[in-house]
């Protein structure tokens, strides 16, 4: 049986005064990087983010589409749907 894969629609805001997690808004989690988006680095800094906030090694989070945009979709693997979704309710009672 394969690992499980988990999706999540992130909108990025790249170069931030601070790096943060945002709670959904509009059916995606918000994320702002400080890192600017110029050689890949807002994207490294959104999976270390992410896995930060997750708790979930760096390797497994993926962005799927729109490496190159604000607007992502982000593949977590060894997660099921469910399990972000208990995972993202956790965070957002924080």
């Amino acid at each position: 049986m394969s690992e499980p894969i988990a999706k999540l629609r992130v909108e990025v805001k790249p170069g931030a005064r601070r790096s943060q997690v945002i709670v959904f808004a509009d059916g995606a989690l918000r994320v702002h990087v400080a890192a600017p988006p110029v050689a890949g680095r807002a994207n490294h800094e959104l999976v270390e983010r992410l896995s930060d906030w997750l708790d979930i090694p760096q390797s497994a989070v993926t962005i799927e589409h729109g490496a190159s945009g604000r607007s992502k979709l982000i593949a977590i693997a060894g997660l099921t749907d469910a399990q972000l979704a208990e995972r993202l309710s956790r965070r957002h009672g924080d």
